[in-house]
């Protein structure tokens, strides 16, 4: 009988432990620095974001109040009623106090709508959201 000669693997040389931390040590920095790095892109979006639905919500309640008759009047009661449907199908950050702070935001920051236009954005009308109480509402003049 022939005998089978046996293969051995050829031999892989092990790193040193000196190696093996340097370049364990190259793995977390380098994970650390891409959580950081996407992390940090992350919140900057999310400001903007958060900014950006603000301005829109306070363009919304201004519109809508410049649509209303007796403003000034109106303008307290739609606070606290919008304020009172928003926090019970949005839940918190929809009060009477942050849905005048977007108000003021608004008018505050008109830029904020040549911004949208450079970015391409089309701002919807509020007609077009579904509002179509607005349609019903008398006009300035009347």
């Amino acid at each position: 009988m022939a005998k089978r000669e046996t293969q051995r693997a050829p031999v892989v040389a092990q790193p040193t432990a000196a190696k093996m931390s340097q370049n364990y040590e190259a793995l977390v920095t380098a994970i650390a620095q891409v959580h950081d790095h996407t992390q940090r892109q992350a919140v900057q979006a999310i400001n903007v974001a958060l900014t950006l639905r603000n301005w829109l919500i306070g363009y919304y309640i201004v519109e809508y109040e410049q649509h209303g008759s007796d403003r000034a009047q109106y303008g307290e009661r739609l606070l606290d009623e919008l304020a009172q449907d928003l926090r019970r199908s949005l839940g918190r950050g929809f009060g009477r106090r942050n849905l005048f702070l977007f108000r003021e935001f608004y008018l505050r920051y008109p830029i904020v709508q040549l911004v949208i236009a450079q970015l391409g954005i089309n701002l919807p009308s509020p007609s077009s959201v579904g509002y179509p109480l607005w349609l019903s509402l008398p006009s300035k003049e009347a």
